[in-house]
């Protein structure tokens, strides 16, 4: 036993969005076997832990996201003029 209080191991699986068996195969030496009701449990501080690293995964793959989303905004705001230019040549050597 820890002596801190123990989370399921499912529900911490749940709250990441993995399956149990995934997050037992990574954390099986912070595993136990609750005596209470007798599930794969972890210590509440290394749920928080997964659940703090989690979230600042999703928090850094966002700002990543946003950080392409912005610089491909750019590319097409910087094109659009030279696209521009480009038809009206293109037109006018046309009408010649």
């Amino acid at each position: 036993m820890t002596g801190q209080p123990l989370v399921p191991l499912a529900l911490v699986a749940a709250q990441l969005g993995q399956e149990a068996w995934q997050l037992a195969a990574h954390g099986r030496e912070h595993m136990v076997i609750d005596p209470e009701n007798g599930l794969d449990s972890v210590p509440t501080a290394i749920s928080r832990q997964l659940t703090n690293e989690h979230r600042a995964a999703k928090a850094a793959q966002a700002a990543q996201t946003e950080r392409v989303r912005r610089e491909l905004a750019q590319r097409q705001h910087s094109l659009h003029p030279r696209l521009r230019a480009r038809a009206v040549r293109k037109t006018r050597l046309a009408a010649e």
